[in-house]
């Protein structure tokens, strides 16, 4: 148990770091959304997450292959 808390607080420690420097950076009002099958459990630790969406990555590449299977759609290679 003690080796779980310190693998979520470690992440949570950079994420949080990510998220003050990209708001550093970009400014204070960004939109931060954790993703991946992790984030449901290290979001809660992170400060400033909007959204949790673990599969938002599959969601994309779901998209892009749908467009990517309609006939004409202008992105085939020519």
């Amino acid at each position: 148990a003690a080796i779980c808390k310190g693998t979520v607080s470690a992440q949570a420690g950079t994420v949080n770091q990510w998220i003050s420097i990209f708001q550093k950076e970009l400014g204070p009002d960004l939109r931060i959304i954790a993703t991946g099958g992790w984030s449901e459990f290290i979001a809660p630790y992170c400060k400033g997450i909007d959204l949790i969406d673990p599969l938002l990555t599959f969601k994309g590449i779901w998209e892009i292959f749908k467009a990517e299977s309609e006939p004409d759609n202008g992105l085939a290679d020519t």
